[in-house]
């Protein structure tokens, strides 16, 4: 057997979708998921702000036969791992153009048609009632659980979907992301400013 057959034969026919993206800390993360979890993926990849392909040519099956396995759970979360840079930066070449899986900011960077309208009194700072969540609100999130949780603010609350757009306060260079709503933490109302 040659060892092009052989290098064929060691690519999975099912991968369909490669999800990927940067940290916090800049640091490279991707995975590929076959056909049955890619649905899932693509869902999990947009609250997370990272960016999917979809795998139909062989140099980009060949490329993201290199990625770990994705796995989504029951509750439609997934965990995307490190990679190294090399590996990164080749799915980012077969990837193209394509846009950011991040929702885009609305025109007037308040809220769109479908957001939470602000409870009575609502204001921006911490709160203590999820329905009081406008922009400039302060909440905790995180990259990963185990690096600890950081600042935000909100910049959009949408009802339809359950999310959040937020940016890091103290890394606003890192732009926009959307969380789902039970993946930020309130701050205690009488918390004004961050330590």
């Amino acid at each position: 057997m040659s060892t092009k057959r052989n290098a064929a034969q060691k690519i999975p026919a099912d991968i369909a979708l490669a999800v990927f993206g940067i940290d916090r800390r800049k640091r490279p993360h991707a995975s590929r998921f076959g056909a049955e979890a890619a649905k899932s993926a693509q869902e999990a990849a947009q609250v997370m702000g990272m960016r999917t392909i979809r795998i139909v040519s062989d140099e980009q099956r060949a490329i993201a036969s290199k990625l770990p396995t994705g796995t989504v759970s029951a509750k439609g979360t997934t965990v995307v791992p490190l990679v190294r840079p090399a590996l990164y930066n080749k799915l980012l070449a077969v990837a193209g153009t394509e846009p950011p899986a991040s929702p885009p900011k609305p025109p007037s960077g308040d809220v769109d048609k479908k957001a939470v309208p602000p409870a009575a009194g609502a204001k921006a700072g911490a709160s203590d009632d999820w329905g009081a969540l406008v922009r400039g609100s302060l909440v905790l999130a995180t990259d990963e659980p185990t690096q600890g949780w950081f600042y935000c603010e909100v910049q959009n609350v949408v009802l339809e979907s359950q999310t959040v757009t937020l940016l890091w306060k103290d890394y606003p260079e890192l732009g926009t992301f959307a969380r789902k709503i039970t993946q930020v933490a309130l701050l205690h109302p009488k918390m004004v400013k961050p330590c």
